[in-house]
């Protein structure tokens, strides 16, 4: 019975092992996709795109000008429309931590490797979600590629629109809401994991996106 016990110990120990190596070469493979992907856009760096990019640069420099030059909080735009309150705007907020990229290199840099870093935060949720939802790996890879690099990320991104890229923290509360509840007893965890759900849905409230969080958490 005990040389039972201690080969299951090890099976499940090899088995553990095998899934951390898989992920970590998956996670390398979506690294790499990413720079594949956000190539052409970093080819001109300084170029933006088309449509509401001018609206949305302005918002950004704006914020940007107000805490570097001015170092006040950008809680109000007086450059357009007369004046509006900047913090309710729901385009591109100082608020959001990747807003941390455009203070220090500029909007246009800094949004092009927001749009490096969204990808490649929705491609592990997307797989960690897949993964738990009890698909093979290469399933998972699979979704994760219809998720993250379908036409929404691109086309949204080019037509100034980068305050979307929070759909890549969709899966991340729809995974962290599942994993609240104990499957068998549908008991709530002690884990502490609690927190991240609401953690990623700040994310979104602050990038602007608050409707991006009732989608999974409807559905969980």
């Amino acid at each position: 019975m005990v040389v039972e016990v201690n080969k299951n110990k090890k099976y499940n120990q090899k088995h553990r092992m095998s899934v951390i190596k898989v992920q970590y070469l998956v996670f390398i493979l979506f690294l790499i996709i990413t720079v594949i992907f956000t190539s052409e856009v970093f080819k001109d760096i300084n170029n933006w795109g088309v449509e509401d990019w001018e609206q949305t640069f302005l918002f950004s420099e704006f914020q940007r000008k107000s805490i570097k030059d001015y170092h006040q909080l950008p809680l109000w735009n007086p450059y357009h429309a007369g004046g509006v309150p900047n913090i309710a705007f729901h385009r591109i907020s100082f608020l959001y931590f990747p807003f941390i990229f455009n203070f220090f290199l500029g909007s246009v840099i800094g949004f092009k490797i927001n749009l490096a870093v969204h990808l490649f935060i929705g491609m592990i949720g997307m797989f960690l979600l897949s993964r738990y939802l009890k698909m093979n790996a290469l399933s998972a890879v699979l979704s994760t590629s219809i998720f993250m690099l379908n036409s929404y990320t691109p086309l949204h991104f080019t037509s100034g629109f980068p305050g979307l890229l929070s759909v890549a923290y969709i899966p991340w509360i729809f995974l962290n809401f599942l994993k609240l509840f104990d499957k068998k007893h549908f008991k709530y965890t002690k884990t502490g994991i609690e927190k991240y759900p609401s953690l990623c849905c700040c994310f979104n409230v602050t990038a602007g996106n608050a409707d991006f969080n009732f989608l999974p958490v409807f559905f969980a």
